[in-house]
């Protein structure tokens, strides 16, 4: 009975513990835990960009322009633009361009020449040097009453009425009344020819000769025309004026 228990315990625990527990602890615990770890990288380069420019930019601009802008610039620009603009440009623009159109195109300097015909409310003219014209006509030819004027205005130049155009007056038959002024100094042919109703001239001239009163002047005017004369040219005009067609029963009268 002592030698048989002796052997059995001994070899049977030894083989058994030592090759089981060393080579799987030692093979399985190396491998697994290192090559897990370092292909981990990927939560690194994800943290680190994600949070950094996502909370920088984000935060910066919108609370800085947010703020100032709608309390500085509500209030200043409202009060003082809104008063200042309105009352000056109302009332400077608005006397300037209607003063400056009008007086720049108002002098067209386009001069006339001789033989340019002119008018006014009443008369029509004729060029007839730089400050000289002649009476053509009337604008109405039943006026009844017509002054020939000293001078006349146009386009701020004077001009002096000195003559009396051919057939100017001719069948004026309204005609009743005609003033001749002292500047006229030629009375052109068939001037008041057929003025039936011609009962009144008074000529104011002492410039006119012979040859100032042209052909038929004043041929088949009223019989009864009265001619009324400077006193020292009254007689030469008188002889003049019968020559010029004038009627026999005419009257002369001096000023």
């Amino acid at each position: 009975p002592t030698p048989t228990s002796a052997p059995t315990s001994t070899p049977t625990a030894t083989p058994t513990k030592a090759p089981t527990s060393a080579p799987t602890a030692t093979a399985t615990a190396t491998p697994t835990a290192t090559p897990t770890e370092k292909p981990t990288p990927t939560s690194a380069p994800t943290s680190t960009p994600t949070a950094k420019p996502t909370a920088t930019p984000t935060s910066a601009p919108t609370a800085t322009p947010t703020m100032k802008p709608t309390s500085a610039p509500t209030a200043k620009p409202t009060s003082t633009p809104t008063a200042k603009p309105t009352a000056t440009p109302t009332s400077a623009p608005t006397p300037t361009p209607m003063i400056a159109p009008s007086a720049t195109p108002t002098p067209e300097v386009k001069k006339v020449t001789v033989g340019d015909e002119i008018s006014t409310i009443t008369n029509r003219y004729v060029i007839t040097g730089s400050n000289s014209v002649s009476y053509k006509s009337p604008v109405n030819k039943s006026v009844k009453t017509v002054s020939i004027p000293k001078s006349v205005n146009y386009k701020g130049v004077k001009y002096k009425v000195t003559k009396i155009e051919n057939g100017a007056f001719m069948n004026c038959k309204s005609l009743k009344k005609v003033t001749i002024s002292s500047y006229i100094t030629t009375i052109g042919k068939n001037a008041f020819k057929g003025c039936k109703n011609l009962k009144q001239v008074n000529i104011k001239s002492t410039k006119l000769k012979k040859k100032s009163f042209g052909k038929s002047a004043f041929k088949n005017i009223n019989s009864k025309v009265t001619f009324k004369c400077p006193k020292s040219k009254l007689k030469s005009y008188k002889k003049w004026l019968k020559k010029a067609g004038a009627p026999k029963k005419a009257k002369y009268k001096k000023y």
